[in-house]
């Protein structure tokens, strides 16, 4: 009777080609997963949100430095961040042209009966102050959607760090107060390109060329302005003694009646198309090469008794320039303007380094 031989299959050998693989795939699952879970958690914390059971839901949607701010997400997250009701459109701000600015934007959800709408308070004299003990005002940018952006027009950019404190409300009447929530913005890294005011030459705030001078003197610094109706943030005031020529700047004025008012808000985005730049204007920056006034700021005479142009001491005409951003690091600050030269009428560019001195009572 022949024998009859019995195949054997070796099955740990196949399990052994299917194992490695399997495994693989499941670690990258799992490390795909911590990711992803990481990421949402990050954005989260990123979202700093405030739950008050009476008042809403509120969160940092985002923030946006610069002259144009604007918000806009490319996140492959926004698609569930939206599906959670935290999600955010394209934002764009209502003020604009301070390039030491900055906006913050909110995103809210209201839980009061019958008021979808809130808005936003500071809850000290300041909405905002930053790590160096500073305090400056924020200006409300009503959005659409449940959005709310807080505008800052300058803060000095030796700070790390802005603390924005607020407390929610119903927008339309009387209703409950959140509690105070604050919100910590981290600021990105400025370079100081000035040297300080104890390295500066000494013939820094002077100029003579092609036979026409500037000097610039007695350079001070206001304390800051906490008024609810002012909204500049300091004043900084200034001789400028020219010889051979004319101050010629398009953004200063020389009589009454080209006087701004005192109380206009910050730079409004206008609905139709901006006009032509202007021409010459005097600038005046800070340490960090970041102008101290907004695009269309006017530099202001102290009016003579006739109110007919600047008055005048030894030290030239005295001028006054309403500034936002500057702050403790503002021991130097940079002057670029033209002058129109006696008789030859040729523009002659002044660049002129000078320290400043803090303080002065206005």
């Amino acid at each position: 009777m022949p024998v009859r031989i019995r195949k054997t299959v070796n099955k740990t050998g196949r399990n052994r080609r299917y194992f490695l693989p399997l495994s693989l795939l499941i670690s990258a699952l799992t490390l795909s997963s911590f990711l992803i879970l990481q990421l949402f958690r990050s954005h989260l914390e990123a979202l700093q949100i405030h739950n008050d059971p009476r008042v809403g839901r509120i969160w940092l949607t985002g923030e946006s430095f610069g002259a144009n701010p604007s918000l806009r997400s490319h996140d492959p997250l926004q698609f569930l961040l939206n599906k959670l009701g935290l999600g955010q459109q394209t934002l764009l701000s209502r003020f604009y042209g301070a390039s030491g600015g900055m906006e913050l934007w909110f995103g809210y959800h209201s839980k009061i009966p019958g008021s979808p709408h809130l808005i936003c308070h500071r809850v000290g004299r300041t909405a905002f102050s930053d790590n160096l003990g500073q305090d400056y005002h924020g200006f409300l940018d009503i959005q659409p959607n449940n959005f709310i952006g807080v505008y800052l027009p300058g803060y000095d950019h030796k700070a790390h760090r802005l603390i924005c404190t607020l407390h929610w409300m119903p927008s339309d009447g009387p209703g409950p107060v959140s509690r105070p929530m604050q919100f910590i913005i981290n600021l990105p890294p400025a370079i100081r390109l000035l040297p300080y005011s104890n390295q500066l030459p000494a013939n820094s705030a002077s100029r003579t060329v092609d036979g026409v001078s500037a000097a610039l003197s007695r350079v001070q610094l206001s304390e800051p302005n906490y008024s609810e109706y002012r909204q500049y943030q300091r004043v900084l005031s200034f001789n400028l003694s020219v010889k051979g020529g004319k101050l010629e700047a398009s953004n200063t004025i020389m009589v009454a009646s080209q006087m701004p008012d005192p109380f206009s808000p910050p730079a409004l985005r206008s609905k139709t198309a901006p006009g032509k730049a202007a021409q010459h204007p005097l600038s005046i920056s800070d340490p960090y090469g970041i102008s101290l006034m907004s695009p269309g700021e006017l530099v202001l005479p102290l009016l003579s008794v006739n109110q007919e142009g600047p008055v005048k001491d030894v030290n030239g005409e005295i001028w006054m320039a309403q500034v936002d951003g500057a702050g403790e690091s503002t021991d130097v600050v940079r002057f670029q303007f033209f002058v129109q030269k006696d008789h030859s009428g040729k523009l002659i560019y002044f660049d002129l380094l000078t320290p400043v001195e803090h303080d002065l009572k206005v």
